[in-house]
């Protein structure tokens, strides 16, 4: 029998937007058009969406998902999920989710924004996407 599905939601925190850390691997860009749309939504229908971080050694909270929501209004509190994950496996989860067929649109900014990199691009978040992966360790030793 395999092992159980783990749950690692620990809580959920209000906190200010502007406090929490940006994740270092979020490289979506956000054209003005969908900065916008966000924003008249929010302003319509209002906040209806917790962001997803991780709880640093510091106790500040770390980004895995929320970044355009965390910068349209830095003073805004928002509400957080905070997951029990530690900085390796919320690597793989920022990572994996950005590869996924539902977030097809991270994938494409990075072709879109760095064309003449973009398939190296690609391939980077794919093999950091598979933590355990020995291009994704040699990456993160800074190997060649």
């Amino acid at each position: 029998m395999p092992d159980p599905i783990r749950n690692r939601i620990k809580t959920h925190r209000r906190v200010r937007a502007g406090d929490l850390v940006p994740h270092e691997l979020n490289f979506r860009l956000h054209p003005e058009n969908q900065r916008a749309a966000l924003e008249a939504l929010y302003r319509e229908v209002g906040f209806a969406r917790s962001l997803l971080a991780y709880e640093l050694p510091d106790g500040r909270l770390k980004l895995l998902h929320g970044h355009l929501r965390r910068d349209l209004d830095p003073d805004m509190v928002v509400d957080v999920e905070i997951l029990d994950v530690n900085d390796d496996e919320a690597r793989a989860l920022h990572l994996r989710s950005s590869c996924s067929a539902g977030s097809v649109p991270r994938t494409w900014s990075a072709v879109h924004y760095w064309p003449n990199n973009g398939r190296h691009a690609v391939q980077e978040i794919r093999e950091l996407g598979h933590a355990g992966s020995a291009a994704a360790a040699a990456r993160r030793r800074g190997d060649k």
